[in-house]
């Protein structure tokens, strides 16, 4: 029986040395992957901001509009546009 618990012992402190090895890995690897990161939390933050302040964002949409219609109705219909295709690409 004492050698079968030594074995067990020195199963499980191969598996602790494999895992921290593996988290080791897994640390490098998101490292790289910050950046991005840090550019989806500040988009996220931003949007949230946005959704804070909905009369900010409609005082500016109406200032457009009187300045510069044309512009603000194509890109109006860009973005409808990407709307509805990002919409049909995800009912698939």
């Amino acid at each position: 029986m004492n050698s079968r618990r030594l074995e067990l012992a020195l199963k499980k402190q191969r598996l602790q040395l494999q895992c921290q090895a593996e988290r080791a890995a897994l640390g490098e690897y998101v490292a790289g992957l910050s950046p991005v990161f840090k550019v989806v939390d500040t988009t996220a933050a931003g949007l949230d901001w946005v959704r804070k302040q909905p009369y900010l964002l409609l005082g500016t949409a109406v200032a457009a509009m009187f300045m510069r219609p044309r512009l603000i109705f194509r890109w109006g219909m860009r973005g409808l546009s990407l709307w509805r295709l990002t919409q049909n690409l995800l009912r698939r």
